[in-house]
């Protein structure tokens, strides 16, 4: 149980904590915790927070130490700070760490909680997660008996069917689909493409988006090193100029005949190393001979 000698408060601000951890509660009348006053208490089993603590205290703690405590029944704060606290652990970004480590830890009660607080979780990240509980029963069950309540087999079986249409053209993408790989914005009556966000090394830039023309920026794939081939579909009218300026791995790229400009510098520094697919008589065949670029004809 922690002390009053242990916290060291300056006019209702909690400046810092010199106890050792274990069971903590902040003295009421406490008006704001300071950022990282609980930084090197690595021993936190329990907290209490008053009411009285009214500004965001968040950053004086370690997120994943608060989110364990939260999820363990150990953490008492009031409603409004539980559920901010909840929004925050419960992204993905987060919960791939923590759920991995309730696991380790055999907390299969802390999963269960997590797993009530979460409105949905793509299938795949739940059997990463069966995967890492192969040692550990109950919570094998417990994410088990979680997949099975979101994705009963009927709705999987539509989930694939869906993922097979998309993978073989048999359904028309719509602009979410293309929003998983770029900012999308509309001007001028375009779709414009200002950012690939894909980690896929190959990358598809759509010709028009239900019947609406798509053009794409000199920033679409700014110093993306990690693109190796691009492959343009028919209706792109332009290649902007500096079009890959900074992608050092730039290998291939296919080019319609609907392309009929390519602008100044548009494979700045990767000439020599890229092979241009276009139709034969293309224009963007003639570029690639004039620019002394390997070409292959389709």
């Amino acid at each position: 149980m922690s002390d009053i000698r242990d916290f060291q408060i300056e006019n209702g601000i909690l400046t810092g904590y010199l106890g050792e951890g274990g069971d903590v509660t902040i003295p009421d009348g406490v008006t704001s915790i300071r950022d990282w006053a609980f930084e090197d208490c690595k021993k936190l089993k329990s907290i209490i927070i008053p009411d009285s603590v009214n500004q965001s205290y968040e950053q004086a703690f370690d997120i994943r130490m608060l989110a364990l405590m939260f999820l363990l029944d150990t953490l008492q704060i009031n409603d409004t700070r539980k559920q901010n606290l909840k929004i925050q652990v419960t992204a993905k970004k987060f919960r791939t760490k923590l759920i991995p480590e309730l696991i380790e830890r055999n907390e299969s009660g802390a999963v269960q909680k997590f797993l009530s607080l979460v409105k949905k979780m793509p299938p795949k990240e739940i059997d990463l997660y069966i995967e890492k509980a192969e040692n550990n029963a109950e919570s094998r069950v417990i994410l088990l008996n979680h997949k099975n309540l979101l994705y009963p087999p009927e709705v999987l079986e539509q989930m694939e069917e869906i993922r097979m249409e998309k993978d073989f053209g048999l359904r028309e993408k719509d602009l979410s689909d293309y929003r998983k790989d770029f900012t999308i914005a509309k001007k001028d009556g375009f779709y414009v493409i200002s950012k690939y966000k894909s980690e896929n090394p190959t990358a598809i830039i759509p010709g028009n988006i239900k019947g609406i023309p798509v053009q794409f920026t000199e920033k679409t794939f700014l110093n993306k090193e990690h693109l190796q081939s691009v492959l343009i579909e028919d209706g792109i009218a332009e290649i902007v100029d500096h079009a890959f300026f900074g992608c050092l791995h730039f290998q291939n790229i296919t080019i319609p005949a609907s392309v009929t400009a390519i602008g100044d510098k548009a494979f700045y520094g990767r000439q020599k190393y890229i092979t241009i697919s276009a139709p034969e008589g293309s224009f963007a065949a003639e570029y690639a001979k004039k620019e002394k670029i390997k070409f292959q004809a389709i």
